[in-house]
């Protein structure tokens, strides 16, 4: 997969992480939380994570981790979930 590294100064000029276009908590502890974000630039989208504080206490700033992207394409698919079942069926 086509791998992508943003400076800091990329990042901030395309004002990420507000600019994702799909944002997921992938792990929270209790002093940051985790994301997964999917970024667009340059007509191609990126995925990649970040950890922000998880207390109002902290420093607001973001690490991610390393600016390594891998860029990424939407697909649909299919899932299977389980559902209560309803009475009487």
């Amino acid at each position: 997969m086509p791998k992508r590294f943003f400076s800091q100064k990329e990042l901030d000029e395309m004002d990420f992480p507000e600019n994702a276009v799909e944002k997921h908590i992938i792990d929270h502890r209790r002093w940051h939380v985790t994301y997964e974000v999917v970024i667009p630039f340059e007509g191609k989208f990126y995925r990649g994570f970040y950890i922000m504080p998880a207390t109002e206490m902290q420093s607001p700033t973001f690490d991610t981790t390393s600016g390594d992207f891998e860029e990424v394409t939407q697909v649909e698919q299919v899932v299977k979930v389980w559902v209560a079942t309803e009475e009487g069926k």
